[in-house]
C-alpha cells in the first residue's frame, strides 16, 4: 500500500503531453492554478540537479568505457573531466530553458485531469512536509545507472515507460522510513482522497510523458554539447574534434 502511495503521489511531476491542436484551432490559455502546481512539482533547481548529474554519470561512463577517449586522456591528461563538465553545463542551461515550455505542457494534462478544486488539494498536499518530502526523493534519488549500463549495450535503445517506472520506484521506495510520524499520517491521509485515485489512474501518462521527453530530439541541445566540446578539444589539443 505504502510503495503504491509512493508512485502514485510522487509521479505527477510529470504528466502526459497533450495532443496537438486541430489546423486553426487555437488553444485556449492555461488555467492559472494548473500552471502553479506545475511549477510546484516541478522546482528548477532540483529538477536541473537530477538530470545534469544523470547526464554527467552517463558521459563517464561513455568515455571510460570508449578507446578514442582513453587514448586521448593519456595524450592530455584532464581532458576527459573537463569535457564532462563543459557538456554538463551545456545540459544544465538547456533544461532551465526548456523548463517554462514542459510546465506548460504538464499544466493543460493537470487541467484537462483535475477541476480547480482538486488541484488545490493536490498544491495543499505538495507544498506540505510529506509532499515537499516526496517531490525531494524524486529528484535527488533517481537513479539511472541501470538504464545506462543497459543503453551502453544498446545505443539504439529508447527509454521506456518500464524505465521510467523502474526509476521512480527506486528513488522513492525508501521514503516513508525518513519520514516523521506526522509526515507519515499525512501522506496516508491523501492516499484515501478521491484525488489519490485519479493520480493513481494517470499513472500510464505520466510515465509516457517521462519516455517522450527523454527521447524528444532536440537539435538546439546537440549543436550546444558539441560546441561545448570543440570548446574543450581547442584548449587542450588545439584541434576541433574531428568531423562525425
Amino acid at each position: 500500500m505504502l510503495l503504491a502511495l509512493l508512485l502514485a503521489a510522487a509521479e505527477p511531476a510529470t504528466p502526459s503531453p497533450p495532443l496537438p491542436p486541430l489546423a486553426g484551432q487555437i488553444e485556449a490559455p492555461i488555467r492559472a492554478d494548473a500552471m502553479e502546481l506545475a511549477r510546484i512539482l516541478n522546482p528548477e533547481g532540483p529538477m536541473a540537479e537530477m538530470v545534469t548529474r544523470t547526464f554527467s554519470d552517463s558521459m563517464r561512463s561513455v568515455i571510460e568505457s570508449n578507446e578514442d577517449y582513453r587514448a586521448l586522456e593519456q595524450e592530455y591528461p584532464g581532458i576527459s573531466k573537463a569535457m564532462v563538465e563543459s557538456m554538463t553545463e551545456a545540459m544544465r542551461a538547456d533544461i532551465i530553458a526548456d523548463l517554462p515550455a514542459n510546465r506548460q505542457r504538464y499544466a493543460r494534462l493537470y487541467a484537462a485531469h483535475f477541476t480547480p478544486g482538486e488541484t488545490a488539494e493536490l498544491m495543499q498536499f505538495y507544498t506540505s512536509s510529506a509532499g515537499q518530502r516526496l517531490i525531494a526523493a524524486k529528484f535527488a534519488k533517481l537513479d539511472a545507472k541501470p538504464m545506462v549500463a543497459e543503453f551502453a549495450e544498446n545505443p539504439d535503445a529508447a527509454v521506456s515507460q518500464q524505465h521510467v517506472r523502474a526509476m521512480n520506484r527506486a528513488a522513492t521506495s525508501n521514503i516513508v522510513g525518513e519520514m516523521s510520524p506526522e509526515d507519515r499520517e499525512a501522506l496516508l491521509a491523501f492516499a484515501k482522497s478521491p484525488v489519490f485515485s485519479k493520480l493513481q489512474a494517470a499513472r500510464g501518462a505520466v510515465e509516457k510523458l517521462e519516455a517522450d521527453i527523454a527521447n524528444e530530439p532536440d537539435p538546439q541541445l546537440d549543436k550546444a554539447l558539441e560546441a561545448a566540446a570543440d570548446a574543450v578539444m581547442v584548449k587542450f589539443t588545439g584541434e576541433k574534434r574531428p568531423a562525425q
